[in-house]
């Protein structure tokens, strides 16, 4: 015997199963997702790209804390002369992590999916140091 309206029925049912088992892997993603701990990287082939970014491979880190100049940015000195310190920014953090085991350590990524991290050398934090220099 069919009643009125079953295949209706049959169809939301249907579409109700389907989006409570997609809400579940959905929810599971996210789960897992904030449930990761920290990322921890070690290298001693870690370089600089700028003036508070480091990539260890392919895994790009941005140095928490610090805003250093873009790679192509110029600055005015108070004589009214140029200088690149964006280069000059970058050849420093280079500077200090050449030869040297890096550690880094971070939970979150940037809008540019680069790890938000804080990095040491021989247990110093590199951002601190670099803020220090100026």
């Amino acid at each position: 015997m069919k009643f009125p309206g079953s295949q209706s029925l049959k169809k939301y049912s249907r579409f109700f199963t389907i989006f409570l088992v997609t809400a579940f892997f959905a929810s599971a993603l996210v789960l897992l997702s904030e449930s990761r701990g920290p990322l921890n990287l070690q290298s001693r082939n870690a370089y600089a790209s700028d003036g508070d970014s480091l990539r260890f491979g392919n895994q790009r880190v941005r140095l928490w804390g610090i805003d250093a100049p873009e790679l192509e940015q110029t600055c005015t000195k108070p004589d009214g002369l140029e200088w690149p310190c964006g280069r000059v920014s970058r050849d420093r953090l280079a500077a200090r992590i050449k030869n040297v085991t890096v550690k880094c350590s971070g939970t979150q990524h940037d809008q540019f999916g680069r790890l938000l991290a804080t990095c040491t050398v021989n247990g110093r934090d590199i951002g601190s140091q670099m803020v220090r220099e100026g």
